[in-house]
């Protein structure tokens, strides 16, 4: 065919003769390029419509569903399944071409060889994305030479895909005189209207879908350090993970305001991070703008990186309808100094940028649906804020999700108030994820790092949950603290003393606000001395203010105290708002008869209080006069509190802390102190178990004088439970015996790292030891005693058992000692027999209580047990039901006629049955003197009454107790 000649365009109403120009190389490209590339489909896959495209690409060997979803976007898939070939463009018929036709990847490997057909297809799309360039100004020479060279690279398409395909050569030729026609007629004749206007708005769809594909490519580059993240925090080198790895579900909630004023339940209050995106107004109307508060550490930028992370993964992604966004776009204000929209772009999406002006790049990424991530809102340069009021005054079906500390949620809401943000707050870790976030930590951890098991660390520090409260909860705490203890050079130095762990927390937010602070001012090293000075300042007044609250019974701070710490905040020059989110929370109080919400500020937990009330004393007892002559009990202004429970408690746990921190700074200040300390916990505290005394022992770490006081004090008598058998007390069982010893477990033994080393040390000695496995006495899957037992009667052990609660073999029964005094087993019937082999000769017996499992279809006689009068008997039953209460009243009538106490756990007793039950053991003759039922019936306090009238009737109770479950 001969070249096409040149004509005279004649511009249409509205048009430049430049753009006229483009229209029709565009019309030209579009309109016979996609003519062109569906007939070449055809060939190429002439299965269709036969066998659905669909289908075809599922018989490629290996080809996944996640491919389908990168190969082709959401209105691609529409398409493929719903629509004709007529709908399909030229983007999408290359991809088909490359992938039905040639059986080979859309983007092919780096440097791997394509086939002429497959990059002749691929140049049809490339042309047209270089006639869908915004900026693109066309001359009439121009476009004759540019339709000339649609003609020829069209007319080589055919020849090759003749050959490719073996389409028959009459069929090509009549092709080539087609598209030669009517590329000559788009030439020669004038557009009419309707078709300028129709192609102008495919030419602003063809822009808006190079804005999508060059934008998220620009967006997955940069978003691809988003995978993974640090999970080690300052002081430790970097120990990078993907981010799936360690991230553990989280939820938000509602604002303490919202739930009071519409009064929802607890789970009604709660967002899942992955139904973020779904949530809505309380009014069910969709949000445009969603703030998410919480504390510093809490995990507010990990949920945006994992929201990021999700769009980049969206074929697999777990948050729901983030398919449903085009783009995802993210900025951490804390860090830019940019003043535009237009400079935020051009370095977020660069590629792109260079494609359009920065006006018309502005419009198109607003026209799209996007989730637009503000992370540190709160912390934006005043310069920079233009960037965020354009996204807030935006009327786009955009979502901008953002995060601030909770002081400053507010003031952001008010700014963005037209756009009625969603306003939700993050918590941290619930605490039944802190197990699973602990786990993948020590998973994190290379081989052959820690030398310590995980149990082991779950039993010395998260035992301490009680106290710890939100520092666990919060992700940047606990890995602090888990790392400290992991990497820690040695057993020695893995110190699981709550104060050490508090103190490294407490260092760890001081290291984020010096850095943060820094940052603001670009301090020198002069500067940064003073910084650190003016925060000590800022800690002690802090601590003051603690202990004066802790003194009045309240963890709130009310209106002075606030108004205090901001006067000291602007005397030093430090901002209030910073440092006031570090250490303090902010919570919403709604009065519903005034209809009034007030904010409340407020130490985070009781424990975080007490600890700072201990630094602030901590802090006057190491200065000079620094107490001004005064005892700690008048520092603590003890004369001032009634010696309530909850004062006792708060003035242990300030001492205890005190002590911790004056063994880490100054061990010669806390022997000073050791009898004013000693006198304070004895006299108002009342401070009497032994676990307590030997908690104190471990904040102490092993200072001598302040341990031989407490020994002395304790009297060679301990008791000690659960997590409380440590290292520590190991040692001192080793090199200070005492004379009686109780070990007591309501967990499993064997998930206590320190209980086997107590038990050896216990061999060694010479004392008298009562083991109490309540663990394995109360759960009727739980494990056997018999190792323990045979290790503490083992021939060359000099400890002498008198106390044992737990579960063993019958075979053990044989071997336990006569000095027993109180035995508590978990037996079934067919145990007593063997029971009552040992019983004559446990000659110093003075109580047995058994806990009765009865297996299904047990025979109904049972073998009485054999004790002696002078030996009280308990008998604790489970799943006794009005139905079966014959049967288990013979059973109670066939082991003995005289208890000291029978115990009815987890019935489903009310009133009447438990009436008919008393009234069948006064026909079995049987005896009680104490009576315990607990029953998930509520009873009201009169059947309570006659229920003992009755128990003292037919038993001869003397004590009944009701349990309601």
């Amino acid at each position: 065919m001969a070249a096409l000649g040149p004509v005279t365009p004649s511009p249409a109403s509205g048009l430049s003769s430049a753009d006229y120009c483009y229209l029709k190389c565009w019309v030209a490209l579009v309109r016979v390029g996609k003519r062109l590339l569906a007939t070449v489909f055809r060939w190429a896959y002439p299965s269709y419509p036969a066998i659905s495209i669909r289908q075809g690409l599922e018989e490629i060997p290996g080809y996944s569903n996640s491919k389908y979803k990168n190969d082709f976007n959401k209105d691609e898939r529409r398409k493929i399944e719903c629509g004709s070939l007529d709908d399909f463009d030229i983007t999408l018929l290359n991809t088909l071409i490359q992938r039905l036709g040639l059986k080979q990847p859309v983007v092919p490997p780096k440097d791997a060889p394509r086939s002429k057909m497959s990059e002749l297809v691929l140049e049809v799309k490339n042309m047209r994305n270089k006639f869908a360039h915004p900026l693109l100004c066309i001359g009439e020479v121009e476009m004759i030479n540019s339709i000339n060279e649609m003609k020829s690279l069209f007319e080589a398409v055919i020849d090759e895909a003749e050959t490719q395909f073996n389409v028959d050569v009459h069929e090509t030729y009549n092709l080539k005189n087609e598209i030669s026609s009517e590329l000559k007629e788009i030439m020669d004749s004038p557009l009419p209207a309707a078709t300028i206007e129709e192609q102008l708005k495919q030419i602003a769809e063809e822009r808006r879908r190079i804005v999508l594909q060059e934008a998220g490519n620009d967006l997955l580059k940069g978003f691809s350090a988003f995978s993974e993240l640090s999970i080690t925090p300052w002081p430790f080198a970097p120990l990078r993970k993907r981010l799936n790895e360690v991230f553990v579900p989280t939820k938000l909630k509602h604002t303490s305001y919202n739930c009071l004023q519409n009064r929802l339940s607890a789970s009604e209050s709660e967002i899942d991070v992955s139904e973020l995106l779904l949530a809505t107004h309380l009014d069910c109307s969709d949000p445009k703008f969603i703030l998410i508060t919480g504390s510093t550490g809490v995990g507010k930028t990990t949920v945006l990186k994992y929201l990021v992370h999700s769009w980049t993964q969206s074929s697999t992604s777990s948050v729901k309808g983030i398919e449903q966004f085009d783009l995802v776009f993210y900025l951490d204000c804390r860090e830019t100094c940019l003043t535009t929209f237009e400079e935020y772009l051009a370095k977020a999406i660069p590629n792109t940028s260079n494609l359009f002006s920065g006006k018309e790049l502005t419009e198109l990424i607003l026209s799209l649906k996007c989730i637009f991530i503000l992370d540190n809102l709160d912390e934006i340069h005043n310069k920079s804020f233009p960037i965020v009021s354009e996204l807030i005054s935006s009327t786009s079906d955009s979502k901008i999700i953002a995060t601030a500390t909770q002081d400053l949620g507010n003031q952001i809401s008010l700014k963005a108030q037209h756009r009625r943000p969603l306003n939700l707050v993050l918590e941290g870790l619930s605490k039944s994820f802190i197990p699973e976030y602990v786990a993948r930590l020590y998973d994190a951890l290379p081989d052959g790092t820690c030398s310590a098991s995980i149990e082991n660390f779950s039993s010395s520090v998260l035992s301490h949950e009680y106290l710890l409260e939100s520092w666990l909860t919060n992700p940047e705490i606990l890995s602090h603290v888990f790392f400290s203890w992991c990497l820690a050079p040695g057993e020695t130095y893995r110190c699981s003393a709550l104060t050490h762990i508090l103190l490294q927390s407490f260092n760890l937010i001081l290291n984020k606000l010096r850095k943060r602070l820094s940052s603001r001012s670009l301090v020198g090293v002069l500067e940064l001395h003073n910084l650190q000075a003016k925060l000590q300042t800022f800690l002690l007044e802090l601590g003051r203010i603690a202990l004066a609250s802790t003194g009045e019974g309240s963890s709130g701070l009310g209106f002075k105290s606030t108004s205090q710490l901001l006067v000291k905040c602007q005397e030093l020059g430090l901002p209030p708002n910073v440092l006031l989110a570090e250490f303090l929370c902010f919570k919403e109080n709604f009065n519903e008869k005034t209809l009034h919400a007030s904010i409340e500020v407020s130490f985070p937990s009781l424990s975080f209080q007490e600890f700072c009330s201990a630094y602030h004393l901590n802090s006057l007892i190491l200065m000079p006069d620094g107490t001004g002559g005064l005892q700690l009990q008048e520092l603590l202004s003890i004369s001032n509190l009634s010696p309530t429970k909850d004062n006792m408690r708060r003035v242990t746990n300030i001492v205890r802390f005190l002590v911790g921190l004056l063994a880490a700074s100054d061990p010669d200040k806390l022997g000073i102190m050791c009898d004013q300390i000693l006198d304070l916990l004895r006299d108002f505290c009342q401070v009497r178990k032994s676990s307590e005394w030997f908690q104190l022992l471990e904040e102490a770490q092993g200072h001598d004088e302040f341990t031989q006081a407490v020994l002395k004090y304790l009297d060679r008598k301990w008791q000690i439970e659960d997590s409380g058998i440590s290292a520590l007390v190991v040692k001192l069982i080793q090199n200070h015996p005492p004379d009686l010893l109780g070990l007591v477990t309501l967990k499993d033994p064997a998930s206590l790292p320190h209980f086997d080393e107590a038990i050896s040390a216990c061999c060694l000695s010479k004392l008298t030891l009562s083991f109490f496995n309540y663990h394995d006495f109360w759960k009727f899957e739980g494990g056997m005693s018999d190792s323990y037992i045979l290790k503490i009667l083992d021939p060359t052990s000099n400890c002498n058992l008198i106390n044992f609660a737990g579960r063993i073999s019958p075979s053990v029964f044989q071997i336990l000692p006569k000095s027993i005094q109180r035995l508590a087993l978990q037996i079934q019937p067919s145990d007593i027999p063997h029971l009552n082999k040992v019983l004559p000769s446990l000659s110093e017996l003075q109580f047995l209580s058994l806990n009765l499992v009865v297996p299904e279809n047990c025979p109904l006689k049972i073998e009485s047990v054999k004790v002696s009068s002078s030996v009280l008997l308990l008998l604790d039953l489970f799943g006794v039901t009005s139905e079966n209460s014959e049967y288990f009243c013979n059973f109670i009538a066939g082991i003995s006629r005289r208890y000291a106490r029978l115990g009815l756990r987890r019935t489903k007793f009310d009133s009447r049955s438990c009436k008919n039950f008393l009234r069948l053991l006064l026909q079995e003759n049987v005896n009680a003197t104490s009576v315990v039922v607990g029953s998930t019936v509520e009873v009201s306090a009169a059947e309570r009454v006659m229920m003992e009238s009755s128990a003292k009737h037919c038993v001869a109770c003397q004590s009944f107790k009701w349990i309601a479950l």
